[in-house]
């Protein structure tokens, strides 16, 4: 299980490509993959702090430096977790392209995603089309009911047009849950009493309770980003102001590779 996942590092003084993030702070916005496995940061790429979330040559880049490091004999089954800011219809047609066992009919390379999806209004109107009795209950990652949470698959309702765009075998799966105090709603979710989230997949089998319970799972991640900005992660050294101010951000990449290793 490969996880994905991106993390803004402040910057507290003027460094080589070091910019504006979306959180309107400035500095680096790197990109990181986490074997859940064993813990392992496997490949991680530093880039500028306006980097996009949803940049697709950025995900399959450092995934496929993370698979490069996997011995050999465990490559053969794979399955990345990216959350939300991290779908793009180029990023699915990496993985559907990689999926060998799938797309050859032979017995070769199987390649599962779980990528957070965007609730849209089309999204919403599936969801309003949906029968009471559809609702199943959704699990914690540990196995047990989660109380006041459903889970249910939406692809089915979803427009043609815009299905047939989508990878061959590509699934949403939709979860509900009663808000928290204080959670931020849509007017949507204030008006239906419920919080939304959810997720595209290509896995085929397996109870949807399960899917979604380890799609969850990918929040684990955080505690692979917290334990390397513990170990260096979290402040980079070389300033862009120096003997060799254009060397800078090749200092801080070769820093962010100390890190990865340091990390695992």
């Amino acid at each position: 299980m490969l996880d994905v996942d991106a993390t803004i590092v402040i910057a507290h003084s003027e460094k080589e490509h070091a910019a504006r993030t979306f959180k309107k702070t400035f500095g680096y916005h790197p990109i990181g993959v986490w074997c859940d496995n064993t813990g392992e940061l496997l490949a991680a790429t530093l880039r500028p702090g306006n980097a996009g979330s949803n940049t697709a040559a950025d995900h399959t880049g450092v995934l496929s430096e993370a698979i490069a490091h996997i011995p050999a004999p465990h490559r053969k089954s794979l399955l990345f977790r990216v959350d939300g800011a991290g779908y793009a219809h180029e990023l699915l047609d990496w993985i559907t392209r990689m999926n060998t066992a799938k797309t050859s009919g032979r017995r070769g390379r199987s390649v599962q995603y779980r990528v957070g999806f965007a609730v849209t209004e089309t999204i919403r109107e599936a969801i309003t089309r949906v029968p009471k009795r559809a609702w199943t209950p959704a699990m914690d990652t540990d196995g047990d009911v989660r109380e006041h949470a459903d889970i249910v698959e939406i692809t089915g309702l979803l427009p043609k047009e815009m299905t047939e765009k989508w990878p061959t075998g590509m699934r949403v799966i939709v979860r509900r849950e009663h808000p928290h105090p204080g959670a931020q709603l849509s007017l949507f979710e204030h008006a239906d009493g419920w919080r939304y989230q959810a997720f595209a997949t290509n896995t085929t089998t397996g109870q949807l309770a399960f899917l979604a319970a380890r799609h969850r799972a990918h929040a684990r991640v955080e505690d692979g980003i917290r334990h390397a900005k513990d170990t260096g992660l979290g402040r980079f050294p070389s300033p862009a102001s120096g003997r060799y101010p254009h060397r800078e951000y090749g200092i801080n990449t070769a820093w962010l590779l100390a890190v990865a290793i340091a990390a695992t």
